[in-house]
Formats: structure tokens, C-alpha cells, sequence
């Protein structure tokens, strides 16, 4: 039970906030401004009267989200309808895809891009698509530290084009908080040297803000604090204005040693170091969560977050990331997570507590202990993130998280690796047979991996999820369209088809129990690297991928091809990417296999 003097604080302080404002709502932005906006930074400014767009309501027997794809007679183009701004960018891309033999993905400036667009724009066959799902999840709390610790917003601007353009609305949105967490530790009496030395560095924020690290390659300048909150706020009104939610970031109760001195009668733990770093870096302090402290000091960062963001009603928070309770005395553990979320209600009426579901795979975890840990938490106000479905899920094991909504999700990277793999099949397969399996509270899909900018086309394939109702059972064809689609190389569509089919035989239909690293990332050995096995390692596992000839020669091939007519593929990032692959593998077998040489000839130049 509350005690009744903080029940008042809390009356007192949502009067407050819904007084002053605070729970400002945040309203979507015009569909055709976003649709149209998106058509002149990806395909230019000539080609927004060249499309014809219309918003349309969403799916009457089921509310969720709808396209649909058409043509114009008498204008003779093509029509692109949808509900919101995500639905018409994604129709825009399905006729990209399927119409126009094109392709959007990621590439420095654009070069993962092949936009050979056909003149005029061809007549599309008519399309209606229907999400299964209501949310289409993207983002982990570690690719804003692995991927995007640098960007800008032209980066961002183009991010957000292609979540649009993916299906996807639910968006992690944490750039900037640290503007809210000086303002917030400063009112709390911290002095900035001591929050100084609380925050870690840009690209190790992810860890600081999970209690895992601290000051680790800080401190942070103040201008750059202030600059990623104007950022934020950029960032927050293109997801907007395409009709998606942006989730930020709760109060999970990590804070500064120095708030046990100003507090010493509150119940402060420490976590018993990280991933090997001492005491200097790491042991932070956790509130925790059952103290009345924790509900003061949280409404009071609640109500800062959203005066400086507003809101959509969606809070992350991971209180036990690689880490455990202190207690498994199931009261306790029920009434942690019923304060965690009491805490951001208390502000908030309407939010909803979106959780990671990675902590669950520790041995801590039996299934008691998880379902007394979420009955905290009302059923429709709690969403979990079944981090890595595809690989190891975990809503089989737990009867859907015992009644609570999840999310099916691809995790895919660990640590931001660069190798070349992915399982196609399950991409394809798993996330419907999750939404139909007899009890599923699955309620979205989500793309979750621990950093991006690395096999596209595992990612064109888990984008075109968030709206198929039915599994792609012809993957062969399919990941043959999309090398097509992707090179725009006519005059290698035998050795595009089979090579790619090659590559959906290996790398791309890998049960992979870890993660695989690029040669580049491995100690030297290229031959147990990329050919036949990396060594084991204590917390990844072992890997296995294998690499035929047929695929080494018809990458030749297409290499081959490229220097002879140098700009005809059209995505030259891929192409030297796939020239690279090939030499540094045919250059190794030459050495140790020299009565193969023969066989396995040149790759492009050297």
C-alpha cells in the first residue's frame, strides 16, 4: 500500500501536470505533407505530381493500419492510398519494389540505393494490404550507441524515410535525455561535477542509461548536451508528422552516488560490476523501485521529460538489464515493477510501460519469478519486447508472457558485428506463426538489432512482415526479384539469381547461436573464418557458415562484369562490397589450395 501522505503527493502532482500542461498530447502530422515530403528526398522533387495520393480510413473489420496501390486513368499515374503517412510510404515502396524493379536501403549518401526508375512511371497491378499487427517496433536501446551515436539529422531524416517506408511505428526515441537527466539531477541538488562524472560517452550511453556503466569515455560537453535535445525535438516531429509513436525514456531508478548522501534513509543497492569493469566504472547505484523515494524522484523526472519532449504515452524502461533483483521473494518482485509503472501513471494516465524482455534469459528468471515480476503491471498497459524471437524467443516458454501484449522480434546483430548471415526462413515463417499460435497475446512485430547498416536484404524481408498476412513460402523466387531489384544489372540475371540463391542455401538460412563476425573482426585466419568455421568463444558459441565455389564464381563473375562496365550496377557500394567478399576469399584458397587456382581464376582487380 501507498502511504497516504505520498497518495496526496501523487494526486498533487498529476493535478499539477495536467494543469500546467504537461501531458500535452502529441498530434500526427498530415499524411499527404509526409508522403509528399518523403517522395522529394528519395526519389526527388519531380516525382511528387508524378504520383497521385490519397488517405483513406483504416481497415474497417480490424483498425489496423491499410495501403492500397492503384492506377489513375484518366491522369495516367499511380495511386498510392493509406490511412496514415506510414501506410502511403510504405505503399510507395511496395510499388518501388514490385512495380518498378527498385530498391531503398541503407548507403552513405544514398549509394545503397538503385533507383532506375522506369519513364514514365508504370502502371501498377491493384494491391490492398492490411497489417496483421497493430505495432511495427523499431530500435534497440543499443544501436543508439552502436549505430547512431554521431548522427545528424539529415542521417536521421533519411532513418526515419526508410522506418516509414518498412511499416514501421513504434520508435524508440532516445536521443537527448541527457539534457533531461542534468536538468533533473541539478534540481535534486547534484552539483554538475558530480554528474559529470555520471555520464558516460556518446557511444557508450546505452550502458550509463541501463545502470551498467558510468563516466566511461565522458563526461559530456554541455553544448552537446543542449544540441542532441534540439535534436531530439527534429527527430520527434518527423515521426510525428508520419503518424508514428515516439517511446522515450522512464525513470528505471538508476541514478548518481551522490543521491545517497542527500538521502541516506532511502534504499540505495549496487550492482556487482558489468561485463568485467572495476568499481570506477561501474557498482552504480540503484533506487529501488519499493521506496517512497523512488515515486517522489520519478514524478518529478516525468514531469521534466515530457515538458521538454511532450509525449505519446509509450515509456521504456529496463531496470534489470544484465542484472538481477536483489530478492526473489515474489511479493517483492510484484510490487518493483507495480512501482515502476505507478510511477510514469502517476504523470502520465495514459502511459504504457514497454519493456525489454532480454533480462529473462537469465538463469534468474524461472517462470514463477516472471510472472509475479509482470502481474505488477495491468495487461493493457505493459508491452514486452521479445528481444530475439528468432533465435531464442521466449513468449513459447512463458504462455505469452503470462496475458501480457508482446512484440515478435528480430534481434539478428549482437555488438554491432559486420558478418554475413540471417535466417530467411524464419523471417518468413515465425512472426505469423507466433500472432496465430492458440493463446498468442502478440500484438506487433519489431526490428530490434543491437546495431544496423548491414545485411539489407534480411531487412527488406522483416520490413515487408509488418504488412504480409500470409508466410513467403516461395523464398527462392522471392531473394531472387530482390537481387534483381537491387543491382540493375540485366545482363546478369543468371548469375545474380544464382548467387543469390546460393547465398539463401548458406549464409542467409543460417541457425546461427551467436554472433558471426566479418573477417575484419576475427583474429587472423581467413580460412576458419569465412570458409568453414570461426573458433568457439566463451559467450557467443561456436559459428559455422559455409561458402561454396558456385558462389565464389559467380561472384566473380558479376565483379567481372562491374569493371568491364563500370557504373552499370547500379548500387556501387554493393557491388565493391561483393568483389571484396570474393578476392579476399579466392586470394586465401589460392594459398593454401594452390591446385585450385585454376578453377577459381581472378575476382576484379586486386
Amino acid at each position: 500500500m501507498m502511504a497516504p501522505e505520498l497518495r496526496f503527493i501523487a494526486l498533487f502532482l498529476l493535478f499539477a501536470a495536467t494543469a500546467y500542461g504537461l501531458q500535452r498530447p502529441s498530434a500526427a502530422g498530415d499524411p499527404l505533407q509526409a508522403i509528399g515530403g518523403l517522395v522529394a528526398r528519395v526519389l526527388g522533387e519531380k516525382y511528387v505530381s508524378q504520383i497521385v495520393y490519397e488517405v483513406i480510413q483504416p481497415d474497417p473489420s480490424t483498425g489496423r493500419d491499410i495501403f492500397e496501390i492503384d492506377y489513375e486513368e484518366t491522369a495516367k499515374k499511380p495511386v498510392l492510398r493509406g490511412n496514415n503517412g506510414v501506410a502511403l510510404a510504405s505503399a510507395l515502396n511496395f510499388y518501388l519494389k514490385y512495380d518498378c524493379d527498385c530498391s531503398i536501403s541503407w548507403g552513405r549518401g544514398g549509394s545503397g540505393d538503385q533507383l532506375n526508375l522506369p519513364q514514365p512511371l508504370p502502371r501498377p497491378g491493384f494491391l490492398k494490404m492490411v497489417s496483421p499487427v497493430k505495432y511495427r517496433y523499431y530500435l534497440n536501446v543499443c544501436t543508439v550507441s552502436y549505430s547512431m551515436a554521431w548522427w545528424n539529422f539529415t542521417r536521421w531524416e533519411r532513418e526515419i524515410d526508410w522506418m516509414a517506408m518498412n511499416g514501421l511505428n513504434l520508435i524508440l526515441s532516445f536521443t537527448g535525455q541527457e539534457y533531461v537527466w542534468q536538468k533533473f539531477y541539478l534540481s535534486l541538488g547534484i552539483n554538475e561535477t558530480d554528474i559529470e562524472a555520471m555520464f558516460s560517452g556518446p557511444a557508450f550511453l546505452t550502458w550509463q542509461r541501463m545502470g551498467n556503466l558510468r563516466r566511461w569515455g565522458g563526461p559530456l560537453d554541455d553544448g552537446w548536451i543542449q544540441s542532441q535535445a534540439t535534436l531530439q525535438k527534429k527527430i520527434m516531429a518527423r515521426i510525428r508528422e508520419f503518424g508514428m509513436i515516439n517511446v522515450l525514456p522512464g525513470f528505471a531508478g538508476h541514478v548518481p552516488a551522490e543521491l545517497k548522501n542527500l538521502y541516506p534513509n532511502a534504499h540505495f543497492t549496487r550492482n556487482n560490476g558489468w561485463s568485467g569493469f572495476n568499481s570506477t566504472y561501474s557498482d552504480d547505484y540503484l533506487l529501488q523501485p519499493n521506496d517512497p523515494l523512488f515515486l517522489r524522484l520519478g514524478i518529478q523526472y516525468y514531469q521534466m521529460l515530457i515538458d521538454e519532449f511532450g509525449t505519446d504515452n509509450i515509456y521504456n524502461c529496463d531496470t534489470y538489464n544484465e542484472m538481477n533483483p536483489i530478492s526473489t521473494d515474489l511479493t517483492y518482485l510484484a510490487d518493483v515493477n507495480k512501482a515502476i509503472f505507478q510511477t510514469m501513471s502517476s504523470v502520465d494516465v495514459d502511459a504504457i510501460f514497454l519493456m525489454q524482455g532480454w533480462l529473462f534469459h537469465s538463469d534468474f528468471w524461472s517462470n514463477e519469478r516472471i510472472e509475479a515480476f509482470l502481474s505488477g503491471v495491468p495487461d493493457d498497459k505493459m508491452i514486452i519486447l521479445d528481444l530475439n524471437s528468432e533465435q531464442t524467443p521466449l513468449w513459447n516458454k512463458t504462455q505469452s508472457y503470462f496475458g501480457k501484449p508482446f512484440v515478435w522480434c528480430l534481434l539478428h546483430n549482437y555488438g554491432g558485428t559486420r558478418g554475413i548471415y540471417g535466417n530467411l526462413t524464419t523471417i518468413a515463417t515465425a512472426p505469423l506463426e507466433a500472432l496465430r499460435a492458440p493463446g498468442s497475446t502478440m500484438v506487433g512485430v519489431g526490428i530490434t538489432p543491437e546495431a544496423i547498416e548491414h545485411n539489407p536484404v534480411v531487412y527488406d524481408l522483416m520490413g515487408e512482415m509488418s504488412w504480409r498476412s500470409e508466410p513467403v513460402t516461395d523464398l527462392p523466387s522471392w531473394v531472387s526479384a530482390y537481387g534483381v531489384r537491387r543491382y540493375n544489372a540485366p545482363y546478369l540475371l543468371p548469375e545474380l539469381k544464382a548467387t543469390w540463391l546460393n547465398l539463401l542455401y548458406g549464409a542467409y538460412q543460417f541457425h546461427w547461436s551467436g554472433d558471426i563476425r566479418s573477417m575484419v573482426e576475427k583474429a587472423p585466419g581467413f580460412f576458419n573464418v569465412l570458409l568453414f568455421r570461426s573458433e568457439c568463444h566463451e559467450h557467443h558459441g561456436c559459428v559455422v557458415l559455409p561458402v561454396e565455389w558456385g558462389t565464389i564464381w559467380r561472384l566473380r563473375a558479376i565483379c567481372s562484369a562491374t569493371a568491364v562496365r563500370p557504373g552499370r550496377l547500379w548500387a556501387p557500394d554493393v557491388g565493391e562490397s561483393l568483389c571484396r567478399h570474393a578476392r579476399y576469399v579466392q586470394r586465401y584458397v589460392r594459398q593454401i589450395c594452390p591446385g585450385e587456382s585454376g578453377r577459381i581464376g581472378t575476382v576484379g582487380p586486386d
